[in-house]
């Protein structure tokens, strides 16, 4: 058991296929293996996983903060991944819209979550905006 709450909805994220898990289960085949990602599902856009390393944002990130007034997530990276190159993938729920995106690059949408590319900057932090969606009533 792995003590998820029953009225709780989770992302369940591929690290290696790099891709969003929908359906009632996975099947693996032989003498394989899967790294997946489960983390529950905000109301808000929020950094589901990086490319950067296995543990998909726990070593690489120092930071993740939402602003609601904003509509801006701020995701900082610690100074030893600053030199690398990798993909963020944010999930976005219906009810936002990518707005702008500062130190990385829209790569594509797969489903509610929108990949990044981050390349090497000297600057620690991706900025991303969004507006509120003709499906929100706010």
């Amino acid at each position: 058991a792995l003590g998820l709450e029953n009225n709780v909805s989770y992302y369940h994220w591929s690290f290696w296929n790099w891709h969003l898990l929908t359906g009632a289960g996975l099947v693996l085949s032989p003498r394989s293996a899967e790294l997946i990602l489960i983390k529950e599902r905000r109301p808000y856009p929020d950094l589901l996983s990086t490319n950067l390393h296995f543990s998909q944002g726990d070593c690489e990130i120092s930071e993740v903060v939402w602003s609601e007034a904003e509509k801006i997530l701020r995701i900082s990276l610690h100074e030893d991944y600053l030199p690398r190159s990798g993909e963020l993938a944010i999930s976005v729920p219906a009810t936002y819209q990518l707005k702008n995106v500062e130190n990385a690059s829209y790569l594509r949408t797969d489903g509610e979550v929108i990949i990044l590319k981050r390349l090497p900057l000297k600057f620690p932090e991706v900025k991303i905006c969004f507006t509120k969606s003709a499906l929100s009533s706010n």
